[in-house]
């Protein structure tokens, strides 16, 4: 699945509505999956979806907007975006009930300073 990028503020919450298609373009059924979304400072490390001392962020995702559809909300709160200001790396593995796991490409994941404007 190709990932597009993804720009927040810093120490604010944030949810992130996605939508989760395979290598296809075809969507993903979620039903009875789990979303793991783990943003990093490289792309490489991002193979690894264990809590590990790498992820800057890791979310778990077992409930979804519309699973049928493949779409899922990740919530993000203020402790989760608060990182250094900077650019790093995020990327997604679905990991269904039935089935392979989904891994999805890397993208940006930019973490901006308070007070910025959306197109900065």
């Amino acid at each position: 699945m190709a990932n597009p990028p993804i720009k927040i503020v810093r120490s604010a919450a944030t949810d992130i509505t996605l939508t989760i298609t395979d290598a296809d373009g075809e969507i993903v059924d979620l039903t009875g999956a789990v979303v793991y979304f783990n943003v990093k400072l490289k792309a490489d490390t991002l193979l690894a979806y264990d809590a590990d001392s790498l992820a800057k962020i890791r979310v778990e995702q077992a409930t979804h907007i519309t699973p049928l559809e493949g779409i899922t909300k990740i919530e993000l709160d203020n402790a989760d975006t608060n990182i250094p200001v900077g650019a790093y790396v995020y990327g997604i593995k679905v990991v269904p009930a039935i089935g392979k796991p989904v891994p999805s490409d890397t993208a940006p994941f930019i973490i901006r300073p308070r007070g910025v404007a959306d197109g900065n």
